[in-house]
């Protein structure tokens, strides 16, 4: 095969660098600087200790509120995806 545009024969080609927006690929919803409203992080806190004291109902509530007010939040959708599995 012959060597890589912009690399001398017998060296490696420069690095590629990745475009700026891939910092933060991966990081769902939150990671590109975007914040967790006061109402959706309450909604969100409340679902999850109802979750973990077995109110699967006021979970789900909570937490449907919490995406609502946060949609596309990942760590949102997580946790209602665990309530519904029961």
């Amino acid at each position: 095969l012959p060597p890589a545009q912009g690399a001398p024969p017998g060296e490696p080609p420069p690095a590629i660098t990745a475009p700026t927006w891939a910092a933060t690929a991966g990081t769902g919803w939150r990671g590109a600087g975007r914040t967790r409203s006061g109402d959706a992080q309450e909604a969100y806190e409340l679902g999850c200790q109802e979750l973990e004291a077995g109110r699967t109902k006021a979970a789900m509530a909570l937490l449907r509120r919490a995406i609502q007010l946060a949609p596309g939040d990942a760590e949102v959708a997580a946790a209602l995806g665990k309530a519904m599995k029961g």
